[in-house]
């Protein structure tokens, strides 16, 4: 009875460790989460990053801090607004669904996939990814590209070298 009972608390225990140690580690591994954490977003102190947390944020400017991902932000998902400009973004997949203002300028944008953002096809919203060189093709789906021609001239501002499409190679 006692090996049994010693077994069951060393699995318990190594289960709750390998938890924690993953929650850690995943966090460690984001610099856009690391930015969460260090910009106050972890409101019960606990050095994790929360769905309830996460909930309750509208609007990010997380503008020239240096990020390289932006991993995680799909659990932001009353996120609006977002600015992620003058960092190290490289490859850029949001979707986030009601998402109305875009701002990814001035990064390092080699893929851009924002065909799950629903809310970015009203004459109202905002799209920004100028000043990425190597960024040839922002995907989109159908929706998204109908409302980009619509809006291009005004609200969705890209450089003269990408193309929306809703096939990415």
């Amino acid at each position: 009875m006692k090996k049994i009972t010693a077994i069951t608390l060393l699995i318990t225990m190594a289960l709750g460790l390998s938890t924690w140690a993953q929650k850690t580690q995943n966090t460690s591994q984001s610099s856009f989460e690391r930015f969460l954490l260090d910009a106050g977003y972890d409101k019960n102190g606990n050095k994790l990053l929360e769905e309830e947390e996460l909930v309750d944020i509208i609007s990010l400017n997380c503008s020239n801090k240096g990020l390289s991902d932006l991993k995680g932000i799909e659990k932001l998902t009353n996120l609006e607004i977002l600015n992620a400009s003058n960092n190290n973004l490289s490859v850029v997949t949001l979707t986030n669904k009601i998402l109305i203002e875009v701002n990814l300028s001035n990064n390092k944008l080699t893929q851009l996939n924002i065909a799950e953002c629903e809310n970015l096809t009203g004459g109202y919203a905002k799209f920004n990814a100028r000043q990425n060189p190597n960024l040839k093709c922002i995907k989109v789906s159908s929706r998204n590209q109908l409302g980009a021609t619509k809006a291009f001239r005004q609200n969705w501002l890209k450089d003269d070298t990408a193309q929306f499409s809703v096939n990415c190679n």
